[in-house]
């Protein structure tokens, strides 16, 4: 990604549905070349897109974080089966004995105990070695968020940043 292509994601970062003119006036280029840039960004996967919502609104009121230990084989396996699940939001494979990492959307802290029964039933294999719930997120993906799980602003991201 050259200079233009980082100010196009740092302006999409602010707003990612932002037209095709905002972002040329934004960027300091034309509409062509950001739609050109965006179909080449999004075709290659160096750019992708999504929607997220205040999850309260729609009975997701909690989450828990997961830390799962299970054998390496089946790690791929296993963690492609968890995407199939409604309530997974994350699913990392991590280096060490814990080696995957599970977020889970709860609609009530309750719900997971039966989760996890519900986990360790479909996957022998896999044993929680902790788990945590989170009762409420301040910030998700580069948004600030109210008590309600609504935007109230952004953080920027700059994957380019030395840690500065």
């Amino acid at each position: 990604m050259d200079a233009l292509d980082r100010r196009l994601f740092a302006a999409l970062l602010a707003d990612g549905r932002a037209g095709y003119s905002e972002l040329a006036r934004t960027v300091g280029t034309s509409e062509r070349t950001v739609q050109r840039r965006l179909s080449r960004l999004v075709g290659s996967g160096d750019l992708d897109f999504r929607c997220d919502l205040a999850r309260a609104h729609a009975g997701w009121h909690s989450s828990a974080v997961l830390w799962l230990r299970m054998p390496d084989a089946l790690l791929e396996e296993t963690g492609r089966a968890l995407l199939d699940w409604p309530e997974t939001r994350t699913c990392a494979a991590l280096a060490g004995a814990r080696n995957m990492l599970l977020t889970v959307g709860l609609h009530a802290a309750g719900d997971l105990h039966p989760l996890v029964v519900r986990l360790e039933e479909r996957f022998p294999h896999v044993v929680v070695a902790d788990r945590q719930i989170v009762l409420r997120q301040a910030k998700l993906y580069g948004r600030r968020l109210d008590r309600f799980g609504r935007c109230t602003g952004v953080v920027p991201v700059d994957p380019w940043s030395l840690g500065g």
